[in-house]
């Protein structure tokens, strides 16, 4: 966000989890959200790529996806969108090389 990028969280959980997380200080800078509760669907399914990209007017090669789970990203990717599995078998300089190579520029929290 200090880069002036927009966050958006494409999120497979709940409305109640939602409510916890928008009332979350973490969560203050977020510039979108899509649910699969409202939408009836999952990311795996795809459809959930197109609304988030059509709801915020995005272009999906500017777009960079972190998700825990490979076949989210592989399915990201099927929409046009980079993406990188982060999960307890990464630490986050991975997810910031990964990110530097594609182009983003971070500001590295320490």
């Amino acid at each position: 966000k200090n880069n002036d990028y927009n966050i958006y969280i494409l999120s497979d959980n709940n409305k109640e989890c939602f409510e916890y997380y928008k009332r979350n200080k973490l969560f203050k800078n977020i510039d979108g959200w899509i649910l699969s509760c409202d939408y009836n669907t999952l990311k795996k399914d795809g459809i959930l790529f197109d609304i988030l990209i059509n709801e915020f007017g995005l272009n999906a090669s500017e777009c960079y996806f972190i998700d825990d789970k490979i076949n989210n990203i592989i399915e990201a990717e099927k929409h046009g969108i980079k993406g990188y599995v982060f999960n307890e078998k990464n630490n986050i300089s991975q997810l910031y090389n990964d990110m530097r190579n594609n182009g983003i520029l971070i500001m590295e929290l320490k």
